[in-house]
């Protein structure tokens, strides 16, 4: 009868560790799903050849700092390339903190795809066009 028990025991164990996993890791994918996916407004003022994003990004807490820098895929493709890292020695809370940034590409004036990636993922962005004489 103990070694009934014992098997029961281990069973039930072997259960809630499973059960234990697999909440961490469809969890972790349900919180990654509902992450906002509005996309951000990017200023574009075009001016002479010259494209002069501008906008308001959040990074993941006010420890983190951003950079920015555009990267021409082609003539008409300018990917936006957001990288965050985080200040080790400051603590801070871990809410989103607005970041502001700006950047500056040589392409056409019309027909330029501008696409963005956060961290190395796609990141939704809408382009607000301003032109200057």
């Amino acid at each position: 009868m103990g070694d009934v028990i014992r098997r029961l025991l281990w069973a039930l164990i072997v259960t809630m560790a499973i059960s234990y996993v697999a909440f961490l890791f469809f969890g972790s994918i349900i919180v990654a799903d509902t992450e906002s996916k509005t996309p951000v407004r990017i200023r574009d003022d075009f001016n002479r050849g010259i494209h002069r994003f501008s906008g308001i990004v959040d990074v993941p807490s006010e420890c983190h700092q951003l950079t920015v820098r555009t990267q021409t895929m082609s003539r008409t493709m300018v990917m936006l390339v957001f990288e965050t890292w985080e200040e080790p020695s400051i603590p801070c809370k871990k809410e989103p903190s607005p970041r502001f940034f700006t950047a500056a590409a040589f392409t056409p004036a019309f027909g330029v795809s501008i696409l963005a990636t956060m961290d190395g993922r796609p990141f939704p962005i809408r382009i607000v066009y301003q032109l200057k004489d």
